[in-house]
């Protein structure tokens, strides 16, 4: 019987596959008038693929690029040579809106990126790694930014704040973090870091985090570091679970009385730390939107929560919150937030934007 051969590497890495020839001629031949191109995924994908052939495409109308897990250049002697065309690729498409890195840095990307001034004028969404931020030539005109590169250390702040304060125009933001270093007999140290990313950037709509710190911080910081983004209207917040953790709709709670600004958020819990951006497995998730009254403070907060319970079971609630005013919350000592709630069945209100669909298999797994 034949023996195929070994899709992997020693190192658990797969084996570098070519492209078909047709592949590359449909593309750079037959397509010219082509908007939009995604090759490949988030790492770790189960099939790497030699793409370095896309860099000799010249595409007029390219407006979107995402090249996700694969091989741009064949070995790290050569970085230099496929740094270059990737450059010259980058140039050759003034009209690129929105580019993204997915997986780069590794030995299948250029170590540098170095951008000319003119190059990318129209650029406002970018999804990278630091080192390839720091070389866009438009910073001032980001509007969207993920940055890929995991924060681990805390000298590994004060350089994305600084690239954060020189970008004026941005309102969303996605990043990865890793608290662990911090001081947990300090809380404080945590709601510090949050703190001083929004603050670098004050015209925030929009934050997204990924966190996998354990021991994980507790919500009550997140939501005071908070309160420094006042223009904040949504988040999305990834973190490890702790048995500890208050409950999802308490958290979600204290975050509309502290911060009537913020009209919808999530949180999604993690059952353990995981090392890429899809490789964590959801023990709870939460999606929340608020209702304000005719004063602006927050009066219900509309619910839907999933999560696993034992053995494998799992459970979904949707329900309705009523909010206590801050008259109220001053005169009531029953409880530390001041907040009741009912659950019941809930329709559709003309107000509301959030889709109360079922639970979408794509959430249990980051």
């Amino acid at each position: 019987m034949a023996i195929g051969k070994p899709r992997y590497f020693i190192d658990g890495r797969p084996r570098v596959e070519k492209l078909p020839r047709r592949c590359w001629q449909m593309l750079i031949e037959y397509c010219p008038n082509l908007e939009a191109l995604s090759i490949g995924g988030h790492a770790p994908s189960p099939r790497l693929f030699d793409t370095r052939h896309i860099t000799a495409g010249r595409w007029t109308r390219l407006r979107k690029l995402a090249l996700g897990d694969m091989k741009l250049q064949p070995s790290s002697d050569q970085d230099d040579k496929e740094s270059q065309a990737l450059r010259k690729f980058l140039i050759s498409h003034p009209n690129l809106q929105e580019v993204s890195f997915l997986n780069p840095g590794g030995a299948g990307f250029p170590s540098s990126l170095s951008l000319p001034r003119a190059a990318l004028p129209k650029m406002r969404s970018f999804s990278g790694p630091l080192k390839y931020i720091k070389s866009l030539p438009h910073l001032s005109h980001i509007r969207e930014l993920k940055i890929t590169t995991l924060h681990h250390c805390q000298s590994a702040f004060p350089p994305t704040y600084a690239m954060l304060k020189a970008m004026p125009s941005l309102t969303f933001l996605t990043l990865w973090i890793d608290l662990s270093f911090a001081n947990h007999n300090n809380p404080h140290d945590d709601k510090n870091i949050f703190k001083s990313l929004l603050e670098s950037c004050p015209h925030l709509l929009h934050l997204t985090v990924f966190c996998f710190t354990r021991p994980t911080f507790p919500i009550k910081e997140f939501s005071a570091a908070l309160r420094c983004s006042p223009q904040l209207r949504s988040f999305s917040l990834t973190k490890t679970y702790k048995s500890s953790d208050e409950d999802m709709a308490l958290s979600a709670a204290r975050i509309a009385h502290n911060n009537p600004n913020i009209q919808r958020f999530s949180f999604t819990y993690a059952q353990e730390s995981w090392l890429t951006h899809r490789s964590g497995r959801v023990k709870q998730f939460g999606e929340f939107e608020i209702l304000s009254g005719a004063d602006g403070l927050p009066t219900s907060m509309l619910a839907y929560e999933w999560g696993l319970k034992a053995f494998g079971q799992t459970y979904s609630r949707r329900y309705v919150q009523t909010l206590k005013s801050q008259k109220t919350r001053r005169s009531s000592s029953s409880s530390i937030m001041s907040w009741s709630s009912s659950e019941r069945a809930w329709s559709p209100r003309p107000q509301s934007v959030l889709s109360f669909n079922s639970f979408p298999s794509s959430l249990k797994h980051l």
